[in-house]
């Protein structure tokens, strides 16, 4: 063992005695220089090529720096501008954005629509309405996982919407990682919605004014389901798919018309007893055990209340301005703002 070592740094320990001693001498020393020297060339590259990186973003962060001071940023906000550029950065390692991989651009539309599928429908599916909705029209939810989502992250302290609010750009949350803190104007506590909550449902189905103000108090990652993309999607579905969000959208509404102002909120809630009741009423032909896999998050019962089919309900928003808000579930059109 110990002259075979030897052999590949070239010490030469004991003579060869005969040729055949003398031609395995050589072979072992070819293999140990063509060894040596692809294991030098290779930590050669990953040592170059971090340092290229590294000198990339020093460069990055240095650019951003003389961009703060030369236009007069307080110290703070620098700081803050700062923390959020490296955790981009970080974010950026941890998770790959989709356009940095050039050949994501060559894969077919079908195969990044199961992609997509496969990266955000398992944060969907927390919410008992798109479970449904994968049950029903699984093609649906595949296209709205290809189209609708967007992932977001929010740095420490960043505000994402204020209270009275009317979104310019309307979209659904759903927190993948961190914290975020939730408050009204009426209440003297925040609270923390975290990882698996939902929040801003109803702009989905109805014009709405946030009714709260929300704060990153961690670094967060999100996911952001454009409303209208959502509604432009299912605009042209089967009667039979429209029929089901056309009564979820209703009863929806009709259950926001029912709340007291104070009891309005952006958070959504899988263990209501209001959303077991509308799933129950949106979705009839869906029986519990198919609708429930492995561990149940919400007891899919029969509804303990009857919404109104074909009623055009609309609600009062936090600021006293009423909007028609639901679906003619006959004829697929949005009384409302959903599919219009």
């Amino acid at each position: 063992l110990h002259w075979s070592l030897a052999m590949f740094v070239g010490e030469t320990i004991i003579d060869s005695q005969t040729i055949t001693e003398r031609y395995f001498a050589v072979a072992v020393l070819f293999f140990g220089f063509v060894f040596s020297s692809t294991l030098l060339g290779s930590l050669t590259t990953a040592m170059t090529r971090l340092q290229i990186i590294s000198s990339k973003q020093s460069a990055e962060m240095s650019q951003l720096r003389r961009y703060l001071l030369n236009k007069g940023i307080s110290r703070p906000l620098a700081v803050r501008v700062q923390r959020n550029a490296q955790h981009a950065l970080q974010e950026q390692k941890q998770n790959m954005p989709e356009a940095s991989v050039s050949l994501l651009a060559l894969i077919s539309d079908p195969l990044m629509m199961e992609i997509h599928f496969e990266i955000f429908a398992r944060w969907l599916m927390e919410h008992p309405f798109f479970s449904c909705l994968n049950e029903t029209n699984p093609a649906g939810i595949r296209k709205a996982c290809h189209i609708c989502v967007m992932p977001l992250s929010l740095s420490n302290g960043d505000v994402l919407f204020s209270d009275h609010e009317a979104p310019t750009h309307p979209r659904m949350f759903f927190v993948q990682k961190g914290e975020v803190q939730y408050k009204q104007e009426s209440t003297d506590t925040a609270e923390l919605v975290m990882t698996g909550q939902w929040l801003c449902e109803p702009v989905l189905w109805t014009t709405w004014r946030h009714v709260g103000s929300l704060r990153a108090v961690t670094e967060t990652r999100l996911l952001a389901l454009d409303a209208e993309k959502f509604r432009g999607l299912f605009s042209g579905s089967a009667d039979v798919h429209m029929a089901h969000m056309s009564r979820y959208a209703m009863a929806f509404c009709e259950v926001l018309n029912q709340m007291d102002k104070s009891e309005l909120t952006d958070i959504g809630d899988a263990l209501s007893e209001d959303l077991c009741d509308i799933i129950a009423w949106a979705f009839p032909d869906l029986e519990q055990a198919n609708m429930v896999e492995e561990e149940p998050r919400v007891s899919f019962s029969l509804a303990s209340r009857s919404f109104s089919p074909d009623a055009s309900v609309s609600f009062d928003s936090a600021i006293d301005v009423k909007r028609s808000s639901s679906f003619n579930r006959q004829s697929g059109v949005a009384v409302g703002n959903f599919l219009s």
